[in-house]
């Protein structure tokens, strides 16, 4: 069973909360989006935005780094109503003139873009665990870069934590749960120029099996009972780091994408 919306939102609040990778990765897509400072015109379409958490903070550095007269546009799209709600009231109270913001309530697949319409950077930050089809969404993504645009993709890959959700989590969108193996096999299979780089992080769950379940059940992404519950934090423990509270490591790969040809071939790192 998965968590019900609003319990799988308040999970991911308090999973976040105790993680230092929300700040990497923020720190790490703001840098990427800095090169395109000089830009007369920046369109992003974040899929999975969530509550804008990171849009926000990205859209300020944007809008800030911009020359006078620059516009900047944001579009998020995620399942979860409320999310999308916040998305656009967080963007839009950043006060910025030039910052257009749109916001879609739905699935990456239902977005409904004009048939010219194209982004200069499309964002996948931990929402392609969730799509049907890795290959069709990666897939539809180009389609909707602008010339010369990227795709940045953050994903977990498969390590002591999410070990636990690939035995416990229910199967993603009918399928296995991919990590960021499976989309760098994905991308293997099409015309891209790819980097990749590790974001090395930790998120705290000591007392995650504490009042309120929400927090566990978002971090093996399913309802969890007592005697579950408590075997997952002994797992947990199993393989925490040394020192206070339970430590675990929670990486992240960040891959960068070009259509082949679009750019140059890219190293690790650029």
């Amino acid at each position: 069973m998965t968590p019900d919306p609003d319990s799988y939102a308040r999970g991911h609040a308090l999973f976040e909360a105790r993680s230092d990778q929300r700040t990497r990765i923020v720190s790490w897509l703001g840098d990427r989006l800095s090169r395109r400072a000089g830009d007369a015109h920046l369109s992003v379409l974040s899929v999975g935005c969530g509550d804008g958490t990171v849009d926000r903070a990205l859209a300020a550095r944007a809008c800030a780094e911009a020359a006078p007269g620059a516009a900047r546009s944001w579009t998020g799209v995620d399942p979860h109503s409320p999310g999308v709600a916040a998305f656009v009231a967080g963007l839009e109270g950043l006060g910025q003139e030039q910052l257009a913001v749109r916001g879609h309530v739905g699935t990456f697949d239902s977005l409904l873009t004009g048939p010219d319409e194209r982004f200069d950077v499309v964002v996948f930050v931990h929402s392609l665990y969730y799509v049907p089809d890795l290959d069709a969404a990666l897939g539809r993504a180009l389609d909707l870069l602008a010339p010369g645009g990227e795709l940045l993709v953050l994903h977990a890959p498969l390590g002591a934590l999410n070990e636990l959700v690939a035995d416990l989590a229910p199967p993603a969108a009918g399928g296995p749960q991919p990590w960021s193996d499976a989309v760098a096999a994905s991308l293997a299979r099409l015309p891209v120029e790819v980097a990749a780089d590790d974001l090395a992080s930790t998120v705290d769950l000591d007392g995650g099996d504490g009042d309120d379940p929400a927090l566990l059940d978002f971090t093996v992404q399913t309802v969890l009972d007592d005697a579950a519950r408590a075997a997952v934090v002994e797992r947990l423990r199993r393989s925490a780091e040394p020192g206070p509270g339970l430590r675990v490591a929670h990486p992240v790969t960040a891959f960068v994408v070009h259509p082949r040809g679009d750019a140059p071939p890219l190293r690790s790192g650029a």
